[in-house]
Parts: C-alpha cells; structure tokens; sequence
C-alpha cells in the first residue's frame, strides 16, 4: 500500500506522539470488498437508469407474480435496505424463507432450514444468496454488469425478492382462506413434535473451547460451548441469556452470537443499548426468539462466539459467569434450565508494532516575528509536521507540545491543532503555567493507514 502522509498543524515547538496499532477490520458488520464492488455496480446501474427515465418517462414495468408464494416469515416485511453479512432482522428471516421456498435453501435442516429460520445473516445466508443471484443472473447481476452472485443484497436482489413477495393470484374456483385460518396453520408449525406432552430441559458446560485468546479486530470466536438435553418432550428453546463479570463488555467485545453447529442462530452487536448492566460487575445480553428445537431425548450442542473491535478499548480477561435457558415443551410449559460453571476468555493486550516517521513539512513557517492586536488576538500558524505511518495501520491518540518562549502566558490565548484544514483540538494554557510548559492534545482518534 503507497505511503498516506498527513499533514498537522499547531502553534507548538517541539512534538512528542503516542499512538497504538489498528489491525484489519474484520467484524461481520464490515462490509467485504466484493460487497463494496456490488453497490458500486448497482448505482452505476441506477444512475444510468435514471438517465434513461428521464429521456423516456415510460411507466416501470409492475413486478410479475411469483410462484413461490408469501412465506409466514415475510408477513408485513418488504425489502428496502441493503442486507449483507452480519445484518439482523425480520427481512433477514423473511429472505431465508423466500431462499428456501425457491430451491436455494440456507440449510437442510437445522437453524436457518425451511421453517427454522432465524434472523441473523451469517455464511449459510450468504452462500445462499449467491445461488439465488446466479439463479436470476440476467435480473439480478447482468443489469449491473455482473455475471457472479455476490452474496451482498442490494438494489436489483431486492427487487427481485419484492417481486417474490406478491402473491400469486388466487384461483376463481377456490374459495379464499380466512386470515383465522392462516392463525391456526402458523400455530401448528410453532408447535413442537410432541404436542400435549410436558417435558424437562437441562443444560451443561462442554470442556472445549477454553482459556480462548480473542486476537483484535477478530469475528466468531468460539469461546464457550454449552449441550441442551430434552426429556420427554421436544423443547422449543426461545431465550438465552448470558451474563459477563463486566459491567460494559462492549468495551471488550463488540458482536456475540449463537450457533447450532456450524450455523448461526442469531447475532447482535454489543452497544450499550443491547446490554444491561446489572451491577457494576455484572451485565447481561439477551437473546429472543431463538426457536431452537432440541427433539425429545436429544442433546444439542450451542456454541457461542464473540468478536471484538479493531482497537477495542479495554484487554484482558472476560469472563461469562452463568447462561439462562428458557424453552417450551409440548405442553406449552416454559421449561427452564441454566449453566452455572463459568468460561473465561482473555481479549489480546499486544498487537503488531506499528512504525511512524514524523518530519518537518516543506511548507512550515519559518522563524520570524508576529505581530498581534492585543483587542483582536490573530492565529499564527508556527510549525507543520508530516506523519508517516511504514508498517501497520496507526490510531494517533494523542500529541503532546512541550512550549519553550519569554513571552509572558498571558499572551497566548490557547493551541490549536489541525489536520489539513480541519480542527481537531484546541487547549487552554494553564493558568499556572511557567515557561517551559506542555499542551497535550488528548482523544484525537486521528486513523492513519500504512
């Protein structure tokens, strides 16, 4: 990658830096390179269509009927944001249902199978919605220019999947069914495989994975798995709960989710607004509307994985303390069962080294004297620096001035620094201040790439 140089300007003398390393972002919410490819495509594509429009205001074209139907999932939803990996949301379900009522299913069985899907975007979703495009390649690809699905649903896809969305009319010969109907059909796919028949769920902690070390910028790391068992009855498990030792572990993690096997259930991200906190030591994230089926005299297997932010703000060990589990048996009795024995995995404090040169900028004033109306104080610019980052990404957190002058502090109404034309910071000078003195410009999370 070619050299970034920023340059930053401050009435300063003399430049002390402090920074830390960024690593790759990868959390499941950022988006890939072929999904940046895809929306660019799309609004070459949509551009050119306006265009179009406006030379030719024809009426579009209405979206044809589609034979697969209307999904429960996708009742009351329509497609009108771009979903990629990582997103959560009904239209996520609703597209796992249209996905595999159309023959590209997300999975055979399982979650994320036809009638267990969840709302969670993961690598299954996505491999499907690749099929799905190279399935509708001349609707969904070819009119941006593309001729491989993505796996990114953006404008065309969501078209497309609108369009699937109308249902297909009904036969004159038929009487129409009665939305009480629809009610009674959708409580029995709710239902489990042993309907009228009271159960018993319990729960435990599996030796593996343990004593995980979560690298920063990581997704889905499995740091902790736990086995279900169902007696006597099929168990619906709808929430799960789990409680961390930290009062705030979004300053830790930043996504947690669950999986059934290699399948994702269901993931959030961790903000203030998903977790509570329940002491200052304690906090919780709650999962809902899981609708895992653990069968009668079964055990199945959850692994729950976690990610963290390129730079997170605190390291060291976090610890998950208890899991709550609360599913329903076949006699519709909330069944509850909890892992008690603990699981700690430890967030990285050392990352790659990152190297920066710092030099003196061709454009930086020279010595010289300035004049000022004391009633109309002037900025003067005194000294411009280049930062040049050689190896790793840099997250500039702070620079510190040490200011050397015989003028008297007084005289000096504050510093401000700059990066190009942009103000990042400006500081006081201490009342108490005696020359020599130091400025410390702190917060700046100023990101700058190799």
């Amino acid at each position: 990658m070619s050299k970034i140089t920023r340059k930053v300007t401050a009435v300063v003398l003399t430049l002390a830096l402090a920074f830390t390393v960024v690593g790759p972002v990868t959390a499941e919410t950022t988006p890939t390179v072929e999904d940046l490819q895809a929306q660019i495509a799309e609004l070459k594509a949509l551009v050119a269509s306006l265009k179009a429009q406006l030379a030719d205001p024809a009426e579009p074209a209405k979206p044809k009927a589609s034979a697969v139907g209307v999904p429960a999932a996708c009742e009351g939803v329509s497609f009108t944001r771009n979903l990629s990996l990582g997103a959560t949301g009904k239209d996520v379900k609703c597209l796992q249902a249209l996905l595999n009522a159309d023959g590209t299913p997300v999975a055979v069985t399982g979650a994320g199978s036809q009638g267990a899907e969840t709302m969670y975007f993961g690598s299954l979703t996505r491999a499907a919605v690749i099929a799905f495009q190279n399935k509708y390649a001349s609707e969904v690809l070819a009119p941006i220019g593309l001729t491989t699905g993505t796996g990114f649903v953006g404008t065309q896809t969501r078209a497309k999947l609108n369009a699937m969305l109308v249902a297909v009319p009904a036969d004159p010969g038929v009487e129409e069914e009665t939305d009480e109907k629809t009610e009674e059909e959708e409580e029995k796919v709710e239902e489990v495989g042993t309907p009228g028949v009271e159960g018993d769920l319990s729960a435990k902690l599996l030796p593996t994975p343990r004593n995980v070390n979560v690298s920063w910028g990581a997704s889905n790391v499995a740091v902790m798995a736990i086995e279900l068992e169902a007696n006597d009855s099929d168990i619906d498990v709808q929430r799960i709960d789990v409680r961390f030792n930290k009062g705030m572990p979004q300053r830790y993690i930043n996504h947690i989710a669950i999986y059934d096997g290699e399948n994702a259930v269901q993931g959030m991200d961790v903000t203030s607004a998903n977790v509570r906190e329940l002491s200052v030591n304690e906090s919780r994230v709650r999962f809902t509307g899981l609708n895992i089926n653990v069968p009668k005299d079964t055990e199945k297997v959850l692994t729950i994985k976690v990610g963290t932010d390129a730079r997170p703000l605190n390291t060291g060990d976090v610890k998950i303390t208890k899991i709550d589990i609360r599913g329903v048996d076949g006699a519709k009795i909330n069944q509850f069962a909890d892992v008690t024995d603990s699981r700690t995995f430890t967030i990285e404090e050392t990352v790659n080294i990152g190297k920066v040169e710092v030099k003196l900028n061709a454009n930086s004033p020279k010595e010289g004297i300035a004049i000022t109306k004391k009633a109309d104080p002037t900025k003067h610019e005194v000294l411009r620096t280049d930062l040049i980052v050689t190896e790793n990404n840099v997250e500039v957190r702070s620079l510190a001035f040490t200011v050397t002058t015989n003028v008297a502090t007084t005289s000096i109404v504050d510093f401000e620094l700059y990066d190009g034309k942009t103000l990042l910071d400006t500081e006081g000078v201490p009342s108490d201040a005696t020359s020599p003195f130091n400025i410390v410009f702190d917060d700046l999370r100023l990101d700058i790439e190799k």
